[in-house]
């Protein structure tokens, strides 16, 4: 979601389409969607992290060996719907791990990109 989102706004950096105009809207659209689904995948994987020990799913195989024998959406699915791995905690910064750094990180890109898609609807009366 990040590498979507990244390049969404990197298309729409490079064709730097008028605020007022539709493609800008439909950028800011089509930003939207990594953005919201990266809250999503977040938001699962810190659900993960604070689950009791006894509640956290059982462990599953590791990613390169799933990739190799499972269909790519089976493969997804699986990683979505986690194992014991999601809920390990290998690394943080000032008090919240990865996965919670990227769903702050989300929800920012979410509100700025609503605020802009709103203020592309909004606009200046000429004086």
């Amino acid at each position: 979601m990040v590498v979507a989102l990244g390049g969404v706004l990197l298309i729409n950096a490079i064709h730097n389409p008028k605020i007022y105009s539709w493609a800008n809207r439909i950028y800011q659209i089509l930003a939207l969607l990594p953005a919201i689904g990266g809250i999503i995948i977040a938001g699962r994987h810190v659900y993960l992290q604070h689950l009791p020990e006894d509640e956290v799913p059982a462990c599953g195989a590791p990613l390169d060996a799933m990739m190799d024998m499972l269909p790519f959406m089976e493969v997804i699915q699986t990683v979505l719907s986690g194992d014991g791995e999601c809920a390990k905690v290998s690394w943080n910064f000032i008090g919240l791990s990865m996965p919670e750094w990227m769903l702050v990180i989300f929800i920012i890109a979410t509100l700025v990109i609503g605020f802009r898609l709103f203020k592309s609807f909004i606009q200046p009366k000429p004086f």
